[in-house]
This record gives C-alpha cells, sequence and structure tokens, in this order.
C-alpha cells in the first residue's frame, strides 16, 4: 500500500474522464475497492485522505483545491462501508 497509489489514482482520476465515470457505476464499497485494487491501486483509506488533504494546500488555485476536495468526497462516498449518515456522525472513523 501506499501514499503514491492514491496519488496516482487521483491523477488518473483528473486527467481521464472515461476512467473517472466508471467510478459512478459501483453500488457496493467491495466492488469499487476490487476497481481499484484491478486497475493497478493499492491504498489504504487514510493514505488517500492524506494525499487529498496534501494536493488541496498544493493546488494552484481555489478551482483546482475544490476538484480534488470533490475527488475525495466521491471517493469516501464509494468506499465507505456504512450509509452516508453514519460516516458523518463518525467523521470517517469507520475509515
Amino acid at each position: 500500500m501506499s501514499m503514491t497509489d492514491a496519488l496516482r489514482f487521483i491523477a488518473e482520476c483528473r486527467q481521464d474522464t472515461a476512467f473517472r465515470g466508471m467510478l459512478y457505476g459501483f453500488g457496493k464499497p467491495q466492488e469499487f475497492r476490487q476497481f481499484i485494487l484491478d486497475s493497478g491501486y493499492d491504498f489504504t483509506d487514510s493514505e488517500m485522505a492524506n494525499v487529498i488533504s496534501n494536493m488541496k494546500l498544493r493546488a494552484a488555485d481555489e478551482f483546482e483545491a475544490e476538484e480534488i476536495a470533490e475527488l475525495g468526497q466521491l471517493y469516501t462516498i464509494l468506499a465507505c462501508p456504512e450509509p452516508l449518515s453514519a460516516c458523518a456522525a463518525c467523521r470517517g472513523g469507520c475509515h
């Protein structure tokens, strides 16, 4: 597992609209996580959170920071094993 893989995953989401579009087809977190592994990425939720945080701080402008934040939110929604309301209540503690 690595932050490098999380960074590469976010970069691919930003650059490849077809890849990013595939993410919206997953109904279960297990399917989404398997897609990530099958796509050649291996990272933890914590590593993803660190990458998103660092990328937002280094964003060139507010629009780039917003795009990165939205990708982080999408990841959280798709990867979360609990209903979103439960994740909001635990502030990501389930990851």
